[in-house]
């Protein structure tokens, strides 16, 4: 299967980047050893639109190839409109437990400008074991709510580190002394680069130092070649919308996840 989307084809590049992705022909299978429970280190890849009648051999698929002890279902649906069906398909899916999000590639042909960073910020790339640590930290502030997120991250930083350190992804931080209170990753892929977990500290939002970092990694690949960078955002974030349209991205083809999480 030749993904279509933009969506798809970048995601697929940051899943591999620490996971296993299996071309079966007429779909993908994304696995990632180290976390069989992270929903999108573990799902299929299916091309849209498809039938209503075909949920149910989808779910099979997926349930086939999870490892044991993974409850959860995730399919990504490949479709550059956004379109996976018809209305019924959508009703199948929803009936059949899954949560849809429709993701924008939103994307910058020319290079990404923002202002300086405030005086004391250091734009940089991760280069120190304490860097890593720092990430946990800045993670752990920004996302508050989540259950087990902690035992998330002490399985995704390593492998976020371990694809660093074979040039795989790279990471850059804004760092004001010795704290990290922006980060963000790309993906290369040659001519394209995806940027991915773009985080700024609560308490330090509103500065710029999230689009300084964004520009500084924009700056770096186009140095190594790419020529479009790619951010990924649902559809449904209007304020990260704005605040990347403002950088230069435009909105480009979409996708749809579909998710079925772990009944509770």
């Amino acid at each position: 299967m030749e993904p279509r989307s933009l969506v798809t084809i970048t995601e697929l590049a940051v899943a591999e980047a620490s996971g296993v992705v299996d071309d079966r022909g007429d779909h993908r299978v994304v696995t990632t050893a180290a976390q069989p429970h992270f929903y999108w280190g573990n799902f299929l890849v299916v091309p849209a639109p498809i039938a209503p009648d075909d949920v149910d051999g989808w779910i099979a698929r997926a349930r086939a190839v999870a490892a044991p002890g993974v409850a959860h279902v995730a399919l990504c649906l490949d479709a550059v409109d956004g379109v996976i069906g018809p209305p019924a398909t959508v009703d199948a899916l929803t009936a059949a437990g899954f949560t849809l999000e429709t993701l924008i590639a939103m994307t910058a042909r020319d290079p990404v400008v923002a202002i300086a960073p405030p005086p004391g910020v250091a734009i940089r790339r991760f280069a120190r074991d304490d860097d890593w640590q720092a990430m946990r930290a800045l993670a752990l502030a920004v996302e508050t709510d989540t259950p087990g997120y902690a035992d998330y991250l002490d399985g995704w930083i390593p492998s976020r580190r371990a694809a660093a350190a074979v040039d795989r992804v790279r990471w850059w931080g804004a760092f004001e002394g010795d704290a990290l209170v922006a980060s963000a990753g790309v993906v290369p892929l040659g001519a394209i680069a995806r940027y991915q977990d773009v985080m700024t500290h609560p308490a330090h939002r509103r500065r710029g130092l999230a689009s300084a970092v964004l520009a500084a990694i924009d700056a770096d690949e186009r140095a190594r070649g790419a020529k479009t960078l790619v951010l990924v955002v649902g559809a449904d974030n209007a304020p990260a919308r704005a605040a990347y349209r403002k950088l230069g991205f435009v909105d480009g083809d979409r996708a749809v996840q579909a998710l079925r999480p772990p009944a509770r």
